[in-house]
């Protein structure tokens, strides 16, 4: 749907500054998912937490405020490949999910 819009609109992102350009950063975007997924698929040859994959997603510490939105983006990622046949989740015996290349 957001190809849709002019590629010269203004954006107003939630974070950052104004930009126009939109068809350029949403190709950005993907790449970037790309790379990552790809990352982290390869990252999941061992058993893995959502919060193990902090460090192929986002290359720095998350701290306490962030904590919630990086747990819920790196489950996004994990669902992904799951979803597409790439990853497996299962639970450890202390019932924490663990998350595996398939």
């Amino acid at each position: 749907k957001l190809r849709a819009l002019d590629p010269g609109l203004l954006v107003l992102p939630a974070h950052g500054f104004p930009f126009t350009g939109l068809h350029a950063r949403l190709d950005q975007l993907a790449d970037d998912h790309a790379q990552k997924l790809d990352a982290l698929a390869g990252f999941l040859k061992a058993p893995r937490t959502a919060v193990d994959a902090f460090e192929v997603l986002f290359h720095r510490t998350i701290d306490e405020k962030e904590y919630g939105i990086a747990t819920g983006e790196a489950v996004a990622h994990l669902n992904w490949l799951a979803a597409r046949d790439k990853a497996r989740r299962h639970q450890d015996a202390t019932g924490a999910d663990l998350w595996q290349a398939v």
